[in-house]
């Protein structure tokens, strides 16, 4: 995920010691290293891979161009593992902007019928609060050219307002997520989960000398996830494993029902087959207007040699919507098809 490096020294059996220096890598498709945006670190570890118990303190500190602290935060991470228990948390506070960046907690627990319970808590801004942020929407007016760094903005707002416009372009996202997962018997299983989710919204960034308006997103409000799936194992065939799942969305502006079905069947050691079937109906809230969706697939596996594979897969769309407007109903109906093959190779 950078471009540095990493080093850590092992001072005692539970105490470790690291430090990291570096560039940011912030997607695959970077072929450059991103200098502009410099940082170090320092870790602690306590504990070890045996212990039921272990922690890491981190600081880190990011700079970016025009003299800016990109990200300056302080960390904690715990993990706790018992027979039947386990539970991880990560918090990260930024001293720089005073404000929670990321705090997440996940328990689970495995019941003596071997079914497990999972929590998980999520606070979160999003995306992770720099001051890079402040560039988001960002548009030179009299060329319409969006704004690179953080220099290109200082002939139009002040250092404070640049830290202001990161922390006005960032989203608060917070969930809390229940999975439960139960054998029915030996051969089939059930799991259920919810979701609830929340993202805040941002205010509107007002124009200045030369850069446009950034208008604001809204609040999502409280949305709500449900979903189950019934697995089978070992139905018709040794390794086959057949998936049938259901899913509901309650969003702020829609109701949307989804139906799953979906199978992996070896047939052979050489040959697997892997059928697919999709059904998605969502009902829209703050308009008339309803949307249908099918989509079938089969995908093809071969493995002709050690460590070869070759994979074909054929496929459908089909989705119906329907609107109403001014009591004018409007119906439109589109397909598609998709078929592709690859090889691949391990050595």
């Amino acid at each position: 995920r950078f471009d540095g490096a990493l080093l850590g020294w092992q001072a005692k059996p539970k105490l470790r010691v690291n430090a990291v220096a570096g560039f940011p890598v912030l997607s695959s498709r970077q072929t450059w290293v991103l200098k502009d945006r410099p940082f170090y670190g320092v870790s602690v570890d306590v504990g070890n891979k045996r212990s039921p118990w272990s922690t890491t303190l981190y600081w880190f500190d990011q700079h970016a161009k025009g003299g800016f602290i990109d990200r300056r935060s302080v960390g904690f991470e715990g993990r706790l593992l018992k027979k039947r228990f386990n539970a991880f948390t990560i918090v990260d506070y930024d001293v720089k902007f005073k404000q929670l960046n990321l705090g997440l907690l996940s328990l689970g627990y495995n019941f003596p019928d071997t079914s497990t319970l999972t929590v998980t808590a999520d606070y979160r801004q999003s995306p992770m609060l720099t001051t890079t942020n402040a560039l988001i929407g960002q548009i030179f007016t009299a060329t319409s050219e969006p704004v690179l760094d953080l220099g290109g903005l200082k002939p139009f707002f002040t250092d404070a307002q640049i830290y202001q416009l990161a922390k006005d372009r960032t989203l608060v996202s917070k969930s809390v997520t229940l999975a439960y997962s139960r054998p029915l018997t030996k051969k089939l299983q059930t799991n259920l989960d919810f979701s609830m989710t929340n993202t805040g919204g941002t205010p509107n960034t007002p124009a200045s000398a030369g850069t446009n308006e950034v208008f604001g997103l809204p609040s999502s409000g409280k949305e709500y996830y449900y979903g189950a799936q019934l697995i089978g194992s070992g139905l018709l065939w040794e390794n086959d494993i057949y998936i049938l799942g259901a899913r509901y969305a309650n969003t702020q502006r829609s109701h949307t029902w989804t139906a799953d079905f979906n199978a992996r069947m070896a047939l052979t050691n050489k040959f697997r087959l892997s059928p697919r079937v999709r059904y998605g109906y969502r009902k829209e809230k703050l308009i008339d207007s309803t949307y249908k969706q099918f989509q079938p697939t089969m995908r093809f596996n071969w493995f002709p040699m050690p460590h070869s594979e070759i994979e074909v897969e054929i496929g459908g769309n089909f989705n119906h919507q329907r609107t109403v407007t001014a009591g004018t109903p409007l119906s439109t109906r589109e397909k598609g098809y998709v078929l592709s093959a690859g090889y691949r190779l391990d050595f």
